[in-house]
């Protein structure tokens, strides 16, 4: 009886001590969340917070990628701190965690039945193997080569070392994506470490870096551009960069190959070119034109009109990369057509032969999906 007595007091003490801690450790919780970061989990897992070295405004909504919880979109000031750039302004990424390899093409998939997650990014010399280029019924470029565009592609792979299958020091093997756009929606925002410490930083054009890393980043690790828009300043030349050539047209492929073999280049552009680029040929890569023809068949119906660079960047990404967001992404009357101009009008170059409408509505339509994770600017994320 007095065994029985004793055994029920000690399991009694047992209870009542789990709960006093248990009561102790909810207080405890509740005190350190009180007051601090509000989080909204959008679904994407990620690794820990981290935060820029300029402070995160209210207005911003900006996300910094991580991964070993949820994907996170700060709604007040952030106060925790990001790791110090290593490498070439590397920040050394993130730990690595639960980014889902395959991620965005799993996505897409079940809207977009025609995505092909395995199409070659860019032309190798092995692309006759393909069975595809030369074939199209759109017969020439942007979105196909025609016959007598092979033979000069064909010159033009002999002049360039790379293999098409660029090494990122930072690419851990699930690929975080940026895609950096260049409206004037950046300037003020802080945003630079942010981006910096994407796996995969992709700029487009000519786009400036130097002076404005603040608000820009320094690090590119893709810049996609075309002759009209390869004027970059020498300070912007990022040597460890790849430097994606979109070719619109057959002069294109002409001027690359003036580039590689240093003479000044020849034909009929709609705007000044670059006469020279300092750049290892081995950083040059020529994106493959079933890209566009993705781009503006699949991904966007453009009928009949051209991709723009965003357009064809974020196409790039979707199959290049595991998970994506976006920046510098929003045209209006109030806001800079580019952070490096002071041009309002709400309407990219060569506007006429583009469909920006079009294009604005499928990435609000990626985000409200959640293919895509975050508008880091937040000109689009309002529009969910």
């Amino acid at each position: 009886m007095h065994v029985g007595k004793a055994t029920f007091l000690k399991v009694l003490f047992l209870i009542v001590g789990v709960g006093i801690l248990w009561i102790f450790y909810d207080q405890t919780l509740h005190r350190h969340r009180k007051g601090r970061i509000k989080l909204k989990d959008t679904g994407r897992p990620v690794q820990h917070m981290v935060q820029t070295d300029h402070d995160v405004k209210t207005h911003v909504h900006a996300f910094i990628p991580n991964k070993d919880s949820v994907h996170l979109t700060v709604e007040k000031e952030a106060d925790v701190s990001i790791k110090s750039p290593g490498e070439n302004n590397r920040t050394g990424t993130y730990p690595h965690g639960s980014c889902i390899k395959g991620f965005i093409q799993k996505k897409l998939r079940e809207f977009m039945l025609s995505f092909d997650p395995d199409m070659h990014m860019f032309i190798t010399q092995n692309y006759r193997q393909w069975g595809v280029l030369g074939k199209s019924s759109l017969n020439g470029l942007p979105f196909d080569f025609s016959s007598a565009n092979l033979v000069r592609l064909d010159t033009l792979l002999k002049l360039l070392p790379s293999n098409g299958r660029p090494v990122i020091k930072s690419d851990n093997g699930c690929r975080r994506c940026l895609v950096l756009g260049s409206s004037g929606v950046l300037l003020d925002k802080g945003l630079g470490p942010v981006i910096d410490a994407f796996d995969v930083v992709i700029r487009m054009n000519d786009a400036p870096v130097k002076g404005y890393e603040k608000d820009v980043g320094s690090r590119t690790d893709f810049r996609i551009f075309y002759p009209e828009s390869s004027t970059l300043n020498q300070a912007d030349l990022d040597s460890s960069a790849y430097y994606v050539v979109v070719m619109y047209k057959s002069n294109d492929l002409n001027w690359l190959q003036a580039i590689l073999t240093k003479v000044k280049p020849t034909g009929h552009f709609w705007k000044s070119i670059a006469q020279k680029l300092d750049i290892d040929p081995a950083r040059f890569l020529i994106l493959n034109p079933q890209v566009l023809q993705v781009a503006a068949r699949e991904h966007v119906r453009l009928q009949g009109k051209w991709p723009t660079m965003g357009l064809i960047a974020m196409t790039f990404a979707l199959h290049y990369c595991d998970e994506v967001d976006l920046a510098g992404f929003g045209y209006g009357s109030s806001i800079l057509n580019h952070y490096y101009e002071h041009i309002t009008g709400g309407q990219p170059d060569g506007g006429t032969q583009h469909n920006a409408t079009a294009e604005k509505d499928y990435l609000i339509w990626l985000l409200h999906e959640g293919i895509i994770g975050h508008d880091l600017t937040g000109v689009y994320k309002d529009h969910k």
